[in-house]
């Protein structure tokens, strides 16, 4: 499984309950949205996104977006990527991940990366897709 953005904090959370799948990829998650609230700057587009009437209405979705008490359930391989730059889900919250996950994880915090680290993606696609196959191939084999 891959997640990319948002994607990156769904993938986490699906792998801690759903046993099959075999390895996961986390670029730019959030480990707990409003932990950040007040400093992401995207507050208002999430809250749009989210269909909420103000803000106080999306800080209360936000709040939801945790995977404190669920991370710790992650055994399968989780591949995690941070961008150093990135303003919108600081890389704490990836190493936060890191962490918290029970299984084998590799943490890939990109220097100069911004969000989803699509500036530098020659700093982790080939990496990660290669640690993707190299998981899946020893599962086959």
């Amino acid at each position: 499984m891959w997640g990319v953005s948002f994607g990156g904090y769904y993938a986490p959370r699906a792998v801690a309950f759903e046993k099959r799948v075999r390895a996961c990829i986390a670029i730019c998650g959030p480990f707990d949205y409003a932990g950040y609230w007040h400093v992401a700057g995207t507050n208002e587009v999430f809250t749009a996104r989210a269909h909420c009437r103000t803000l106080e209405e999306g800080y209360e979705v936000a709040r939801r977006i945790n995977l404190a008490g669920v991370a710790e359930r992650i055994t399968c391989p989780l591949y995690i990527v941070g961008g150093e730059l990135d303003r919108v889900t600081p890389p704490d919250e990836q190493r936060r991940l890191a962490a918290a996950a029970a299984g084998p994880v590799t943490l890939n915090i990109v220097p100069d990366g911004n969000h989803v680290v699509n500036n530098l993606p020659h700093l982790y696609r080939p990496q990660s897709a290669d640690w993707m196959a190299g998981w899946l191939c020893a599962r086959i084999a």
